[in-house]
C-alpha cells in the first residue's frame, strides 16, 4: 500500500447500504475501493444517540461487542474529506485499531487482521454509557432509531 493510501474501518452511516455511503462512492472527493467486511478485534460500545440518531463508537476499549462494519481503501483525498465530515479531531478522533476481515468461506483457520483507521467519539457524556450498545449499526434496524440527515452534527449538545 502506497503512503497515499489508507484503510478506513467505517460502522456507521458511511458503510453499504446505509444513508451515507454516497460520500464514499463520490470520486469528486478522493477514491475508495471497498476491500471487505470486519469486525474489531476489541469490544467498543456502539451507541445510537442524539436528536439526529447518530451511531457513536464510544473509545471505551472492553465494554459492548465486536463491532461490524466495512472495511474501505482510500486515497488521502477520501481520507482528509471523512476527517471533515467525521469532524476530525474536534468531535471524533481518527485512531488505528486491529479489525478482523470476515472470510465467508471458513477456510481460513487463523483470522487475518487489518491495521485501520476507525473514527472514535473519546469525549462523550456519561449517559452515553447507559445506552444499548449494538454490534452492528443499521439505519432500519429493529431498534427504530432511523438515522435523521442534518448539515451539522458535530455538536454534543445534539446528543
Amino acid at each position: 500500500m502506497s503512503a497515499d493510501e489508507h484503510l478506513m474501518f467505517v460502522y456507521g452511516t458511511l458503510k453499504r447500504d446505509q444513508p451515507n455511503n454516497h460520500f464514499i462512492l463520490k470520486k469528486d472527493i478522493g477514491h475508495a475501493e471497498f476491500v471487505a467486511s470486519g469486525k474489531t478485534v476489541k469490544k467498543y460500545p456502539l451507541v445510537i444517540a442524539g436528536s439526529y440518531n447518530i451511531p457513536y463508537l464510544l473509545y471505551v476499549p472492553g465494554q459492548g461487542h465486536q463491532v461490524q462494519g466495512d472495511i474501505y481503501r482510500v486515497d488521502l483525498k477520501k481520507r482528509n474529506f471523512m476527517d471533515e465530515f467525521e469532524s476530525h479531531p474536534t468531535y471524533y478522533e481518527r485512531m488505528e485499531d486491529e479489525i478482523i476481515v470476515d472470510d465467508d468461506s471458513g477456510s481460513n483457520p487463523e483470522p487475518k487482521t487489518l491495521r485501520c483507521w476507525v473514527y472514535f467519539m473519546k469525549n462523550y457524556k456519561p449517559d452515553m454509557l447507559k445506552l444499548e450498545a449494538f454490534p452492528c449499526y443499521d439505519t432500519n434496524g429493529s431498534h427504530g432509531l432511523q438515522y435523521v440527515e442534518s448539515e451539522n452534527t458535530s455538536d454534543l449538545s445534539d446528543v
